[in-house]
């Protein structure tokens, strides 16, 4: 079977392959999970065509320091018995990913530190690694006001949940659930962008941008072209000055996207957020006469147009994955912890009812449902530092032309100490799918 591309054995009880396995040159994908398996031919981590070498589930004790793959992008060694893992594997070319939880390690390289793909859970990451953040620029955080994101000291954001959880007979955990509520900012498109105002907030359409700054594009080396981001939403600082203290007093911010087509696939400048200080630069967005084949893939060039109105509302966390998102239960919400019962029970009576009370279709410094990890989590594992200093700078809800995964949301998520350093070059994003 010397031309064989894939292969695929689970579930088997396989301790070892013969040297002769590693003949097969052209293998491309070995998913070879879930079985008993306590070491490997060397030479299967020379394989020159393999792409993804899946080896979770399994015995495995070691991986040797001489490896050359240099067509592999996804290594999965979770839940075997590794207790350290070669820094070379940070040095092939087209890594992208490695997930590694789930292993008893006693340490790992300091080249981890710095690749971004190493997939590990946050209690792993501290015990292992340096996940200090460094700040968009390199030069360190500095200090922002959390009391800024909380509702818990706004007496007229807090009283209608206040009110809800005394309806709902949740006195008792009044205290720390009011801990968890934050000072949203929410927008609801109310009609057609017709391009007569400029600078009002807008998503899909076209961005107006000040004549000095260039439409963002991107080179996808797949396709050797540039390609255009897709242009989101934007936002009118100003506008919405009133409502909260955490974005900047004056000018617009810009959220741009890559594709839908990247997730999972390259990571890379997802996310792209132009901030432009002064309103009286801007300039209509109607001058961008784009078609559908200057993005990677957008029916029609563009996602239909919407005017939207900003208004001031709270947001409450989703309890769903409350197991994977245990830093949610510090300080006032630490007694919450242990209530497993009340956390798997409080969709109905307290979450949905609280996102009922002013609804929105797109959202600065909310929540966001999600499965597993959250948005903020996701963005520490990936970019370093704790999961509450990151926070949701957009959120955009499933409307109209927007339709992540088909019902899903797109979440645009910021470090707080960037966010107060005026400095959006490292927005993380991120992707929760129906």
């Amino acid at each position: 079977m010397q031309n064989l591309k894939v292969l695929s054995i689970n579930k088997a009880s396989i301790k070892r392959l013969p040297a002769s396995f590693t003949d097969l040159a052209q293998l491309e994908n070995i998913n070879l999970s879930l079985c008993q398996l306590e070491q490997l031919p060397d030479a299967i981590w020379k394989l020159p065509n393999l792409r993804y070498l899946i080896l979770s589930g399994n015995k495995l004790t070691a991986i040797p320091e001489e490896i050359e793959l240099p067509a592999l992008l996804t290594l999965d060694v979770e839940d075997n018995q590794l207790q350290t893992l070669p820094g070379v594997l940070t040095k092939q070319v087209k890594m992208r990913v490695v997930r590694a939880s789930g292993n008893p390690f006693d340490y790992l390289p300091e080249s981890f530190s710095f690749f971004k793909g190493l997939e590990l859970t946050m209690p792993e990451k501290k015990k292992l690694l340096d996940i200090s953040y460094k700040g968009a620029d390199g030069k360190g955080t500095i200090t922002w006001d959390d009391a800024a994101y909380q509702a818990q000291e706004d007496k007229t954001a807090i009283a209608p949940v206040e009110e809800l959880i005394k309806k709902q007979k949740l006195t008792k955990y009044k205290k720390p659930l009011l801990s968890l509520i934050k000072r949203t900012v929410g927008f609801k498109q109310i009609e057609q962008e017709d391009y007569n105002e400029v600078g009002n907030h807008r998503f899909g359409g076209r961005p107006d941008l000040p004549q000095h700054i260039d439409y963002p594009m991107f080179y996808d080396k797949d396709e050797k072209k540039r390609f255009h981001y897709e242009f989101i939403a934007q936002i009118n600082c100003e506008d919405i000055a009133h409502l909260q203290d955490y974005l900047p007093r004056r000018g617009s911010l810009f959220f741009f996207f890559k594709s839908i087509h990247f997730f999972g696939y390259d990571p890379s400048d997802l996310a792209h957020v132009i901030y432009i200080e002064d309103n009286s630069t801007l300039s209509s967005g109607k001058r961008f006469q784009l078609q559908e084949e200057d993005f990677f893939e957008l029916l029609d060039g563009q996602y239909a147009p919407q005017k939207a109105e900003a208004f001031a509302t709270v947001s409450t966390p989703s309890f769903f994955a409350y197991y994977q998102n245990t830093y949610l239960f510090e300080g006032k919400a630490k007694s919450l912890a242990d209530k497993e019962e009340l956390l798997e029970d409080l969709y109905d009576p307290y979450e949905e009812k609280v996102s009922s009370l002013k609804e929105f279709d797109h959202a600065v410094n909310s929540y966001g449902f999600t499965q597993h990890e959250s948005p903020e989590l996701q963005a520490a594992l990936n970019q370093k530092g704790n999961p509450q200093d990151w926070v949701i700078l957009l959120l955009v809800k499933s409307r109209g032309d927007f339709q992540w995964g088909d019902a899903g949301e797109l979440f645009f998520v910021i470090h707080k100490s960037d966010l107060a350093k005026r400095d959006f070059s490292n927005v993380f994003i991120t992707m929760e799918s129906s």
